[in-house]
This record gives structure tokens, C-alpha cells and sequence, in this order.
């Protein structure tokens, strides 16, 4: 109830109290506590493993008003031993799913989850599980054509994801905080989107230094995806916490550090890509099922003249993340919709791929001859039956083009 409150009451309600620590567990650092309220807030529920007694675990979701605000919640409380963390969980899905109910019941209106039927008709043979995960949320893949591997990040774990195509393993190294993306830098390291800040990322060490903080004023808001032009700028869209509507604003963040607000009034800020020749910038309001084309300067790092490229029916799921292949054609990754789909520079469908999984949430280029599409998923907010249906939720796919895609490009401050 507490992540869920509006950032002036939390402050409120925290400012006068002391926080009392009951078991080795209890969180009693307060810039802690503010970083799980922000993770239980993007989940949708929160978790409790030994915090208030030892041997005994929970997990709530909140049940909400007409206005969005907290009035109670629901939740599963237990031994610690019947209740361990993967099966809290599986349960925050059920909980979230009996608060919205109950919500629906006094006049709530949440967002729904509008999951699409399966398609129907045999799994495609070109279409293959690379990496076997069970990611909350993953998302924001880059191919490392010098490492040959795969770096993407579980959001709302959270963690940055290290992977392996050719033996279909992978690393987790957990974050402190809510990550959007990960980027290679040309001199070495990473650059990450961490809650509101742009960072540079140390994966030997774990540590970060800060490069920007263009959301300082908005602490309610976090970065999700971005990926940097040929020039080396990274370009990076947010939007709220709660997902309330044009709080989300994209941004560009030069080699110096220096950031520039280049729109705002988005939803749900997502995938970004490029025309081959440089021309076009592609950006994508996934709550607004849009995708958007801007007149893009190169030299300048400017962009003009926004316009609406596609527009996805909702019957097709939501555009999420993106790439964009070598012959200009864009693919788009289909939250909710079981697939991916290749769009001409016309905005026309020239294919759609379904793949084993409702939340395909972005794709990349990579492999060998770089021909082969990597797409990450989501088991976040899935019920037990939807999983039963695809259990390979939270995995990476791949998929055999016989087109040529391009490499994504790296930060070079």
C-alpha cells in the first residue's frame, strides 16, 4: 500500500516515522526501502521473505479505488519453507489478479491484461528457444559482435543478463535498482538506465558512476529503453512508474554527458531504431499501440517533424521493442500478441512470426552472419494458467531471417 501511495504522502509517512529492524532482514535503511517501494510499485506487488519474522513469507498486491489510491490489499502469508521465492512469485500474479477483481467490485478501473488467444497451428521450425530463462521481464537485448554474446536485463528482477546463444546459458548479475537497458561503450564497460539516472556500469565490480540524471525532477519516473545512433549519442524515452499517461519524455545524451529533452507526452515509452541511411528515427508509445517517425539529423542529433508511421490494432497486441535490419525494414517485438512482425518502410506488414509466448517485449540482430533475430519475453503479471500455456516465458528466442540486420551501435562517451 505504502509503494502505491503518491510520492508526497510516502515522504510524508516515512519522514515521521523510525524504521525498527525485527529480524537481520528487515529493511531499516530508508534509501532501501524507497528502492523496493519503486520495484513492488512496477511489479504490481510486493514480496516479504523473513522481514517481520523469521520462518515466515508473504506476498500482497493492493487493492485500489476509482481514483488509483490504496484502501487495503490481499495477500498470501506463510512458512517461509512452503513459500520460497519463486513460488511468491507465481502467487504475486494470483494476488494482483484477486486485488483487481475485488478493485473492479468498488469501481477501480486498472488496466487490464489483454492477452491474446495463442494462434493456432504447429510452433515453427525456424523459431527456437536460444536461451531457456524465466526473466519477470526482459528486455532491452544488445548483440556484442565483439564478445559474440548477448546482453540484455530483467527489469524488474532486477538484473543484467549475460548470454550465451551458441550453449544457451546465461549469467545474472543482480542491480540495486529498477534497469531499463544495458549498452556496450566504446571504450569499455556499460552504460545503463537506472531508475531515473544514466549510468555507467562496471560488470566485473558492479559499480556505477552517474553520467546523467536528466529525470531529477521527476522521481515518480523511470527510464525503460534506449539505444544509441551511429554518432554514438544514446537516446533513451521514460514514462511513470504507475504507467499514468504523457508523464514519458525521450531524450538524448551526448558522449560529454550532457542531456537534451527531445519530446515528452508519451505513455509508455519503448522501442527506438534508425533508417539505414540515417534519415528516419523510429519511436515507439507502446500504451498508445503507435509507433512514430521523426526527420532525423545525423550531424545535428536533431529530430523534426514526428508523424505517425504505424499504428498496431489492439487485437494485435502492443508494440514494444525494436530493431531495424539492413534493408530498412523494422521488426517489431508484439507485447501481448504471441509475435513478432517485419514492417516495410511503408509501414505495411511484410511478415509476422508467432512465436511460443504472449510478451515478446523487443528484439535484435545478431549471430555469426548476423541474420539471426534474438527476442526476449516477459512472465511478469502472467496467471498460472497463461504460464501453463507457455511456460517458456521469460526466455530468449531466435530466429533464422536469411536477412541481414545491422549492428547496434555504442556509446562513445
Amino acid at each position: 500500500m505504502l509503494a502505491h501511495l503518491s510520492l508526497e504522502r510516502r515522504r510524508a509517512l516515512l519522514s515521521a516515522v523510525a524504521l525498527e529492524r525485527f529480524t537481520p532482514n528487515t529493511i531499516v535503511d530508508r534509501d532501501e526501502l524507497i528502492r523496493q517501494l519503486d520495484l513492488t510499485k512496477a511489479r504490481g506487488y510486493a514480496i516479504s521473505i523473513d522481514e517481520q519474522n523469521i520462518g515466515i513469507s508473504s506476498v500482497a498486491a493492493p487493492v485500489l479505488n476509482h481514483r488509483g489510491e490504496p484502501i487495503g490489499a490481499i495477500g498470501v502469508i506463510g512458512p517461509s519453507f512452503r513459500l520460497p521465492v519463486n513460488r511468491l512469485h507465481a502467487l504475486g500474479r494470483d494476488v494482483i489478479e484477486a486485488a483487481r477483481r475485488t478493485s473492479g467490485n468498488i469501481g477501480e478501473f486498472a488496466m487490464s491484461i489483454a492477452v491474446q488467444p495463442r494462434p493456432l497451428g504447429p510452433d515453427r521450425a525456424d523459431v527456437k528457444c536460444a536461451i531457456p530463462a524465466s526473466a519477470f521481464l526482459g528486455e532491452g537485448p544488445h548483440w556484442s559482435i565483439r564478445d559474440q554474446k548477448l546482453y540484455f536485463v530483467d527489469i524488474l528482477a532486477p538484473a543484467v543478463m549475460i548470454g550465451d546463444a551458441a550453449s544457451g546459458s546465461y549469467r545474472s548479475l543482480p542491480v540495486p535498482e529498477l534497469i531499463g537497458f544495458i549498452v556496450p561503450r566504446e571504450r569499455g564497460g556499460f552504460v545503463a538506465a537506472m531508475h531515473g539516472e544514466i549510468r555507467g556500469l562496471d560488470l566485473d565490480s558492479g559499480e556505477t558512476t552517474t553520467i546523467a540524471r536528466p529525470e531529477a525532477d521527476r522521481p515518480g519516473n523511470r527510464f525503460n529503453d534506449g539505444k544509441c545512433d551511429r554518432r554514438g549519442r544514446l537516446w533513451a524515452g521514460t514514462l511513470a512508474i504507475d504507467t499514468a499517461p504523457d508523464q514519458g519524455r525521450l531524450w538524448r545524451i551526448d558522449t560529454d554527458g550532457r542531456s537534451a529533452e527531445m519530446d515528452r507526452g508519451f505513455h509508455v515509452a519503448n522501442g527506438l531504431g534508425w533508417s539505414p541511411d540515417d534519415r528516419v528515427m523510429y519511436f515507439t508509445d507502446t500504451q498508445r499501440q503507435i509507433i512514430y517517425a521523426y526527420d532525423f539529423d545525423a550531424a545535428a542529433g536533431e529530430i523534426a517533424n514526428r508523424r505517425v508511421f504505424i499504428t498496431v490494432p489492439e487485437i494485435e497486441g502492443k508494440p514494444d521493442g525494436m530493431t531495424v535490419d539492413a534493408e530498412g525494414f523494422l521488426w517489431v517485438a508484439h507485447w501481448d500478441g504471441w509475435c513478432v512482425t517485419r514492417y516495410d518502410p511503408d509501414g505495411k506488414v511484410e511478415r509476422v512470426i508467432n512465436l511460443p509466448v504472449p510478451r515478446p517485449t523487443s528484439c535484435v540482430f545478431g549471430g555469426p552472419d548476423m541474420q539471426t533475430l534474438f527476442v526476449t519475453s516477459a512472465r511478469i503479471r502472467l496467471s498460472a494458467g497463461q504460464l501453463a500455456e507457455a511456460p517458456l516465458s521469460g526466455s530468449v528466442f531466435s530466429i533464422d531471417t536469411g536477412i541481414k540486420g545491422l549492428p547496434e551501435n555504442l556509446y562513445g562517451g
